[in-house]
């Protein structure tokens, strides 16, 4: 009996060896090092509108999966900043596989809440339909025509069977003031 439970023993400690010195085996997600991170790049922000106290943007990335095997956008972190002004953060949680070795077009919808996002809008609107002194004559500006910057940074989050990877974008654009309603 004990012949057998031994030869059972060893057969599981070959079979072990063979499979962590054959080429190309991965066993685990302990080697986070086999995944390359993707790349991605930021193709477009369309705002959605706003209204009260959150905006809504979808974003549209282009990415590459540089990986042997299939990578799956799970989460969207978004940073929105309006001349200057950061608006805040949100999130975005979604489920979108990224086939190996192909590039793919990602959608994602972003809504962006927070109480300080009236004030700063009314802020920055304020500033593009501001007044302006030249000599003694006060002029009426209206920089809103040609748009106000905004920037978009963030990051997606992915996964695979082997580990987590992360991939970072930015986009620089003009938005419309009128685009977030009227009640800014």
């Amino acid at each position: 009996m004990a012949s057998l439970a031994r030869r059972s023993l060893l057969r599981v400690l070959m079979l072990g060896t063979l499979a962590v010195a054959t080429p190309g085996c991965v066993m685990s997600s302990a080697m986070p090092e086999v995944i390359e991170s993707p790349q991605i790049q930021a193709r477009a922000v369309q705002f959605m509108g706003g209204n009260g106290g959150a905006i809504v943007m979808r974003v549209e990335l282009v990415g590459y999966n540089p990986n042997t095997f299939a990578l799956y956008a799970t989460q969207l972190h978004a940073q929105l900043s309006i001349q200057g002004q950061s608006l805040g953060r949100a999130d975005a949680t979604f489920s979108q596989m990224m086939p190996a070795r192909r590039p793919l077009v990602l959608l994602v919808d972003v809504a962006l809440s927070g109480a300080n996002i009236p004030a700063i809008l009314a802020a920055v609107s304020a500033r593009n339909y501001g007044q302006q002194s030249v000599g003694t004559v006060q002029i009426q500006t209206n920089m809103a025509s040609a748009g106000m910057p905004f920037r978009v940074d963030g990051d997606v989050q992915f996964r695979s069977r082997f580990g987590e990877a992360r991939a970072g974008f930015g986009f620089d654009g003009t938005v419309n003031p009128g685009t977030f309603g009227s009640t800014y």
